[in-house]
């Protein structure tokens, strides 16, 4: 059985808060890395959200909208396995 470990190139697809936010919800607890690398038409709102993937221990959101640095801190001490934060 396949299971869905990371998330890369989704800035190809143009996507939204939206389809991160059922990404979360729907795949949290099975995502190890979640690349948002450029996806300029995410919000905040994917941030916080992303405390849903419980094993995530990479999230790149490097060339988004800016994070709110406490969003930012709050992942950073709710994921216990999070180990790099772009």
């Amino acid at each position: 059985m396949y299971r869905l470990l990371m998330c890369h190139l989704l800035n190809k697809l143009q996507i939204s808060d939206a389809c991160v936010i059922v990404l979360c919800k729907q795949l949290g607890d099975k995502l190890k890395q979640l690349i948002l690398r450029n996806c300029k038409k995410l919000t905040d709102s994917v941030i916080r959200h992303a405390k849903l993937c419980v094993r995530l221990e990479l999230l790149d959101i490097r060339e988004c909208q800016s994070p709110n640095a406490s969003d930012l801190h709050e992942i950073s001490t709710t994921l216990p396995n999070i180990n790099v934060l772009y």
